[in-house]
């Protein structure tokens, strides 16, 4: 400050007045630089985006590696069948029919070249791994479809509830008759209670569970159909998944 500031000071503390000159230069700090960050908001705030899953892609990706690991594994326990009898399989077999369902036994259908050498180091069940990636493919691509909430049959719901209660009587048919024929008796029933993981009764009771899930699957989707059709404006498309 200079003297005429520092002597009007005085002054006017002198006479009683309080307030501070006002003061007309600004102190400059020689070789210090201060400077002022704002924060961002919120809304120019970097924000971390996440990649919608692929489930076609991840269904097949994650069921086929411990298919496959199953698969080697039940070669390795496949001595432990000439110690059992009849109606027993090995814990890695069974266990591989459950977790994959109709997968499993799609092999039949779908036929792809696999090379013979593996083939028989998988005791023949490296063709049942196209039939399960296909199946898990299938079950990710619905999955996919309902939460794009893609449109399925467009205008015609009666065309796309016939296919789905044609497949619903179909598994309810084959799980109901497939479970009288495997547990007529009380014998299967305390054999697969007494040996779960060795029993092949365990891999007939998976499969029906399976067909009695896919039967309620379909039927659900069967009555969202004959619901679209009766309604006033069932002439607009609805938006299902597969």
């Amino acid at each position: 400050m200079s003297s005429d500031e520092v002597s009007s000071l005085r002054s006017g503390i002198a006479g009683g007045e309080h307030r501070l000159p006002k003061i007309t230069s600004r102190p400059r700090l020689h070789g210090v630089q201060l400077y002022c960050v704002r924060p961002r908001s919120s809304q120019t705030a970097w924000s971390i985006s996440v990649l919608p899953i692929r489930w076609r892609i991840a269904f097949p990706a994650l069921m086929a590696v411990p298919s496959t690991l199953l698969m080697i594994r039940s070669a390795t326990e496949e001595p432990m069948l000439r110690e059992m009898g009849t109606g027993f399989e090995v814990p890695a077999t069974i266990i591989n029919s459950v977790i994959n369902g109709p997968g499993y036994y799609l092999s039949a259908l779908l036929r792809l070249p696999i090379p013979d050498w593996l083939n028989e180091h998988l005791r023949y069940e490296a063709c049942r791994l196209p039939a399960i990636i296909a199946f898990w493919f299938l079950a990710g691509l619905a999955t996919d479809r309902h939460k794009a909430g893609k449109i399925l049959g467009g205008q015609h719901s009666i065309p796309v509830g016939i296919p789905f209660m044609f497949a619903a009587f179909c598994c309810a048919v084959f799980g109901i008759g497939l479970g009288v024929v495997e547990f007529r008796n009380a014998v299967s029933w305390w054999v697969l209670a007494e040996y779960p993981l060795r029993s092949a009764s365990s891999m007939a009771l998976g499969f029906v569970v399976w067909l009695l899930a896919f039967s309620c699957y379909f039927l659900r989707r069967t009555l969202i159909a004959a619901r679209q059709s009766v309604r006033p404006n069932s002439g607009t498309a609805f938006r299902t998944g597969i």
